[in-house]
């Protein structure tokens, strides 16, 4: 097995995601955390990229910004079987359409100090951690978790 580095991060990457065909790499930048989600940079980067994939998987093209959450940051992220993307966002999971960026929704997981960090799937369901606890969200109508 070998690895090779196919993009340098510039602030504190903390997730990836790739869509159901294998053709688009999801990554949410989380340089507003500076690696300690206690230590905040106001203008540290937040945003969620893009990137081509190219046939090979050897390297990424076309970047671009995909979405900018409105408050905290993507923390974890997740592409279920129909290609939406799900990422932990503060005080709950946005639910982001992959082509435009817009946060469909979000699932929250109670307020005050509760942080979703990271997120699985199951069949029709979602665990979710962080800060605060484990959640489940359970009866899903679309099926999440996809086939490796």
């Amino acid at each position: 097995m070998q690895s090779k580095i196919i993009w340098t991060t510039d602030g504190n990457a903390n997730g990836v995601a790739i869509s159901p065909d294998g053709k688009t790499l999801y990554i949410p930048d989380t340089g507003v955390s500076n690696f300690r989600p206690s230590n905040k940079n106001p203008y540290g980067n937040r945003m969620l990229w893009a990137f081509d994939i190219s046939g090979s998987g050897a390297v990424l093209a076309n970047k671009r910004m995909l979405g900018n959450p409105v408050s905290y940051f993507y923390d974890g992220i997740r592409a279920s079987r129909e290609g939406w993307l799900f990422a932990g966002s503060g005080d709950g999971v946005d639910v982001i359409d992959p082509e435009t960026g817009f946060v469909l929704g979000s699932i929250r997981v109670g307020g005050g100090s509760n942080v979703a960090v990271s997120l699985a799937f199951g069949e029709h369901e979602m665990w979710i951690v962080g800060k605060g606890g484990v959640w489940h969200v359970k009866n899903i109508k679309a099926r999440l978790m996809r086939d490796w």
